[in-house]
């Protein structure tokens, strides 16, 4: 069989590579075979990809697929072929491209000569980006752009001429470059003297896996930048607490803990640095029957312990109100890679129901769903945990100091439940150790009866 002496290890879409093999002047074909793997953001199985190539002295110039179309971004095996059809052993390499075009693309006016421009991250094209570029555009025309950091939603940029019509686009840059240019923003004109936000509106409600979704219309705030929206629900026509966001984010909140079955409505203010504005408009009547989570759409403050082991993590929690529990939720680093299992736990150890992870995405909160609904006692402590072979877990220390309520769900203080935030190393088992108070992310989905 023919033999591969070296190849790259990684490469970019489009690119020609130098594959080191004795056998050169014998080989008919080269390809990439996918990986299987259920850790891949895309089930790659063992999919075929034909490489065009050219046969020099002891190597052969390989041309990479042109895009992420042929050949979606992680990693492969690359094979040659000789003329009698015999396979090489396979040799891995990382597939990477450009990031994608970044969407969503909005823009308000942030005080004295200076926009805030807001954006959705794009796909990473299989290598971590690195910055994003603003460019601003008066009639079309590029001015000078300003960069932003590799993890920044938003950017303010200053030195612009009030009273001037501008439109944005940003561009996500990795180590493989740029990538295409974003559609442009809607228009905004900086002015000075800012007075406080319009009422936003088109203002809505929907129905959401873990809780109502509020979206709105971004106000006019003439001469500087929103800097929060307060959402308040309403009960039966009776004010609930509010619930502040940032005003940076985009103009949408999913409201977790509001998973009662009652009709609520909601109203949204705006806030920036000369005032809050007037409430909008009232959305319309929705029925709250989401699923209760003890963390909603929050995500960790550090993303990524750098613990390294096979662990098992947890947390005890008490429904106030009988329910059942339909799956299991954590939020995931890029690094905790591997196999997942989520479980639920009796206070004392039994297991009362568990599943593997599936279809992940590269990070952020991940679900699973138990076969059967498991059912919950009100006032009963039960413990949901998941298992990773890899470690690298997301946490916040001392998050349980105190005790913590997400509408029909408490989490117990560490110091008055014997330490919460739990977790034993190795193989999955049921996790009794604890720092005291440390928020492993795991979480439950909840259906109260």
């Amino acid at each position: 069989r023919p033999t591969i002496t070296s190849a790259p290890a990684s490469a970019v879409y489009g690119q020609s590579v130098t594959v080191q093999t004795p056998d050169a002047a014998n080989i008919a074909s080269v390809a990439l075979l996918g990986l299987s793997s259920a850790t891949h953001t895309q089930d790659f199985d063992t999919g075929y990809v034909p490489l065009s190539f050219t046969a020099g002295s002891g190597s052969l110039s390989v041309q990479m697929p042109p895009g992420a179309g042929y050949a979606p971004p992680g990693q492969y095996r690359l094979t040659i072929v000789n003329n009698n059809g015999a396979v090489s052993v396979g040799q891995i390499i990382q597939i990477t491209g450009v990031p994608g075009k970044p969407a969503g693309l909005s823009a308000v006016p942030a005080g004295d000569g200076a926009a805030t421009v807001f954006w959705t991250p794009p796909g990473q094209g299989g290598s971590p980006i690195t910055q994003y570029t603003i460019t601003p555009y008066v009639g079309g025309v590029a001015q000078a752009p300003t960069a932003a950091s590799a993890t920044a939603t938003s950017a303010t940029l200053t030195g612009l001429t009030d009273g001037t019509t501008y439109t944005f686009t940003v561009t996500a840059v990795n180590a493989n470059g740029p990538g295409p240019e974003s559609t442009a923003s809607p228009p905004v004109t900086p002015a000075a003297s800012p007075t406080p936000p319009g009422a936003p509106t088109s203002v809505t409600a929907t129905l959401g896996p873990i809780g109502p979704v509020v979206s709105w219309a971004v106000p006019p705030s003439p001469g500087a930048v929103i800097t929060s929206y307060t959402i308040t629900p309403y009960r039966g026509g009776v004010a609930q607490t509010p619930v502040t966001v940032d005003g940076s984010a985009p103009p949408t909140a999913v409201l977790s803990g509001i998973c009662d079955g009652a009709l609520y409505t909601f109203t949204v203010n705006a806030t920036n640095n000369a005032g809050t504005g007037p409430s909008s408009t009232a959305s319309s009547a929705l029925a709250a029957t989401s699923a209760c989570t003890l963390f909603g759409a929050s995500v960790p403050t550090v993303t990524d312990s750098g613990d390294v082991a096979a662990v098992e993590l947890g947390v005890k929690f008490t429904p106030s109100v009988a329910g059942v529990v339909t799956g299991i939720r954590f939020y995931k680093t890029g690094a905790n890679t591997g196999t997942h299992t989520g479980t639920l736990w009796s206070s004392s150890g039994t297991i009362l129901a568990t599943a593997t992870f599936t279809n992940e995405s590269d990070f952020g909160w991940q679900t699973v769903t138990f076969s059967s609904p498991v059912a919950l006692t009100a006032g009963t402590t039960y413990v949901a945990s998941y298992h990773t072979d890899q470690g690298d877990y997301s946490a916040t220390v001392g998050a349980f100091t105190s005790a913590y309520t997400n509408g029909p769900l408490q989490v117990p203080a560490g110091g008055t439940s014997g330490g919460n935030g739990v977790f034993i190393y190795g193989t999955s088992a049921f996790p009794t150790q604890s720092n005291t108070a440390n928020n492993y992310w795991v979480d439950v989905i909840f259906q109260p009866s």
